[in-house]
């Protein structure tokens, strides 16, 4: 049978090695969303800059969707941020864990923790705010396209002479 100190070391090396292979696999979930979302934006920032190359299109798509672009472009940015703020995260997280283990005069792991999961918060929003924009920027462009008018379409007024 084992003594208490053996299981209690038993569970320690447990708890190291599960909150290792978790934080392993958050870091790696998260840098594959952080990515997918770079992705997805640039992707539909490129499709449309390949669309607009097109002729024959109304002038005022040309307006309204570059605006898209410009919350495109501000979804990519917020998907690099939000893989600085999980770095920051675990850098946090991990220093949390080393001073519970290892406690440092004048540290306090509390404060620390709450660090982390600010920025955690941060991470989040990060992503929530690069989807927001490739939604909003989607359906901004499909508005733009759904109202537009082909050139050949669009009734031109007849021209007046100065002759009378």
């Amino acid at each position: 049978m084992m003594s208490e100190f053996e299981r209690d070391d038993a569970l320690v090396q447990f708890a190291e090695e599960r909150s290792h292979r978790d934080s392993q696999a958050s870091n790696e979930n998260v840098r594959a969303a952080a990515q997918a979302s770079i992705l997805i934006n640039g992707g539909a920032a490129t499709a449309i800059l390949a669309y607009l190359s097109k002729d024959k299109l109304d002038p005022s798509v040309l307006q309204e969707v570059s605006w898209c672009l410009v919350g495109y472009s501000l979804g990519v940015l917020a998907a690099a941020a939000m893989m600085m703020g999980m770095m920051r995260y675990t850098d946090w997280y991990h220093f949390y864990w080393r001073l519970t283990a290892h406690p440092e005069p004048g540290r306090d792991p509390n404060k620390i923790r709450k660090k982390a999961g600010l920025w955690l918060k941060i991470t989040i929003g990060c992503f929530i705010f690069s989807m927001f924009w490739f939604v909003a920027s989607t359906f901004g462009a499909a508005w733009s396209l759904y109202r537009s008018h082909p050139p050949q379409q669009i009734v031109s007024q007849p021209e007046q002479s100065t002759r009378k």
